[in-house]
């Protein structure tokens, strides 16, 4: 997760209207050191404002791991993913820069749907620029916001858009030596393409 990126999931996530004690998950959440030392902006600007108002967050990634709470593929089959999350269901659900990295998308957010409760939200962040970086596949999916909004609302028809953007990654560290010039050129720095969704 890029720092400006996490900046725009914090600010926007303020203004819905969660309860004290929601309960979060994060999806690809990696490890704890992932998220609070190699990059501690995740922690930062994310998971320690939620947790200050009080909220209950569950880290899932595909991988076990220090921090990480439920340990399950989320691209599997409908019913064998159900049970490897028991059933529960969350108030707000965080996907960042996951999607390309995976072969079925429609089927990846439709599971991703299945941890939501009625009237909970989804944050959801692709790469919009951004370069090939396998993990261990990239699929090179790199929709723009329109286009990211109208596959999760066309798949996942009762989800309704909250917001949308076009987030520019302006941090400096983000630039190998030879993509200096990107960096340097602002409009050829790389985006990400976030957006937030509501389930009715």
């Amino acid at each position: 997760m890029f720092t400006d990126e996490s900046a725009w999931i914090r600010d926007e996530i303020a203004k819905l209207a969660l309860p004290h004690g929601a309960d979060v998950i994060d999806i690809g959440s990696s490890t704890r050191q992932l998220r609070e030392v190699i990059q501690p902006h995740i922690h930062g600007n994310l998971f320690a404002p939620l947790l200050k108002r009080g909220m209950n967050i569950c880290y899932l990634d595909a991988k076990s791991g220090d921090g990480i709470d439920i340990c399950c593929d989320i691209t599997q089959p409908e019913t064998a993913f159900i049970q490897a999350c028991t059933g529960r269901t969350f108030d707000l659900a965080i996907c960042s820069s996951m999607l390309e990295h995976v072969r079925d998308i429609d089927r990846t957010l439709n599971n991703i749907s299945l941890l939501l409760k009625k009237g909970g939200y989804l944050v959801l962040t692709v790469p919009e620029r951004y370069r090939h970086h396998g993990d261990p596949i990239d699929t090179m999916y790199r929709p723009d916001p329109a286009t990211l909004v109208q596959r999760v609302t066309t798949t996942l028809p009762d989800l309704r858009l909250i917001t949308s953007a076009s987030v520019r990654v302006d941090d400096r560290r983000y630039y190998r030596r030879l993509r200096l010039l990107r960096f340097l050129i602002p409009s050829l720095r790389w985006r990400q393409c976030c957006a937030i969704f509501k389930k009715h």
